[in-house]
């Protein structure tokens, strides 16, 4: 089964797209200004090898969003956030954990701009996971954990109260963090071995904790 569900609200006061069905989903939508929230649910055991698909765009005001693809198949599931100005705040889940055979490939991609930030991705599943969030100005906040052997995770955050903690479980986990200006804050864990970590801070408060075991 395959959906294609639109959602463009502009000047709305709330917004919730609700999407719960089998694997292969496609999920857009688009808001522009207000007290915008925006809510995606992919969920299904299927037997497709393909998996369920999300963008989720946002302008101006007290921001928010959900997107959850849940599914016990081997499938791939791919999500993408936009949010531009204020209250920012994301949540990602992506979860194939109860798959039989090998589901991974997770892929994850959140961008903020300005204001009260946020953004937390969890994926689960046989590994392979991507995960990139890009964050631009004010409380900026990241949290990322990937199950299993060789995730990547990026994080990029700019100015004032920075934070990151980034979990890899596995092996050849690769994460990178590049933080620039005030709060800065980062906390890594990397479990088993083969794992890569590259952090870069620059001004103000910095700190960095590195685990690797």
């Amino acid at each position: 089964m395959k959906m294609q569900m639109t959602t463009i609200a502009a000047a709305v006061a709330l917004t919730i797209s609700t999407s719960t069905l089998a694997a292969d989903n496609n999920s857009v939508i688009n808001q522009q200004g207000s007290q915008n929230y925006g809510y995606v649910n992919q969920v299904g055991p299927n037997t497709k090898e393909t998996g369920s698909n999300s963008t989720l765009d946002q302008v101006g005001s007290n921001n928010s969003s959900r997107i959850t693809q849940i599914t016990n198949s081997p499938i791939v599931h791919t999500s993408k956030i936009y949010q531009e100005g204020s209250s920012n705040y994301t949540e990602v889940r992506q979860d194939a954990s109860d798959a039989i055979s090998s589901a991974k490939n997770n892929s994850s991609d959140v961008v903020q701009v300005g204001s009260s930030n946020g953004a937390i991705i969890d994926q689960y599943g046989r590994g392979g996971h991507s995960s990139d969030i890009d964050q631009s100005g004010s409380d900026n906040y990241a949290e990322v954990t990937q199950s299993f052997s060789s995730n990547t995770s990026n994080i990029y955050q700019s100015g004032t109260s920075n934070a990151s903690n980034v979990m890899q479980t596995g092996s050849s986990g690769l994460s990178n963090i590049n933080q620039t200006g005030l709060g800065n804050d980062v906390l890594l864990q990397q479990s088993a071995y083969n794992n890569t970590s590259s952090i870069y801070q620059t001004g103000s408060y910095n700190a960095a904790q590195v685990y690797q075991q």
